[in-house]
């Protein structure tokens, strides 16, 4: 599988911003999230670098070979799916909000998602209802974003991305409940 560190159509300020992206994404998605925050000496460097990493995820694609490592990771033939833990009050707000009818998700932020479902439920964490949430989708090939793979399987998605709710389901395990927000990208 071709990870991103090792792509050759990449320039150099685009391995940049990625590397940049997975050392700060928190920080990185907040800023995007809530741009009063960011110092206004910092807003033309920041410009910049989101304009690198828009790029590189553009000139990106899950190709056939990484789409076939992710079908054999889940051992499936095809149609594997894709995991977000969420966590903290958003997470929370999210799911009363889906349950009242709300059914289109808007985050001017990158997205990442995992294609394994036990490093989305490390993310997940709970919050004061005791509910985990994980956002699932299927994954395509040829979509736009930004295969990193790695320790986290990750794929990040273009920033202002929309996902269209298409159920929610809740299930209780072991170590509590796990609402499940099935999405699609519109």
């Amino acid at each position: 599988m071709l990870y991103w560190d090792k792509r050759i159509d990449f320039k150099l300020k685009e391995n940049e911003a990625i590397d940049f992206y997975l050392q700060y994404g928190e920080y990185i998605n907040d800023y995007i999230r809530f741009p009063d925050k960011l110092d206004s000496n910092y807003v033309p460097y920041f410009v910049s670098f989101l304009q690198y990493l828009d790029k590189a995820i553009a000139k990106s694609t899950i190709n056939l070979f990484c789409f076939r490592e992710i079908c054999y990771s889940q051992k499936v033939e095809h149609k594997p799916t894709l995991f977000r833990g969420l966590s903290g009050e958003f997470a929370s707000d999210l799911v009363k909000a889906v349950e009242n009818g709300m059914d289109l998700i808007e985050d001017l932020a990158y997205v990442s998602f995992t294609y394994d479902k036990e490093t989305a439920l490390s993310h997940a964490n709970k919050y004061k209802n005791g509910i985990r949430v994980i956002l699932v989708k299927d994954c395509y090939p040829f979509e736009k974003v930004l295969f990193i793979g790695g320790k986290q399987f990750e794929i990040i998605y273009p920033r202002d991305t929309k996902w269209k709710v298409l159920d929610i389901e809740s299930k209780e395990r072991d170590d509590g409940t796990i609402a499940f927000i099935y999405v699609e990208r519109v």
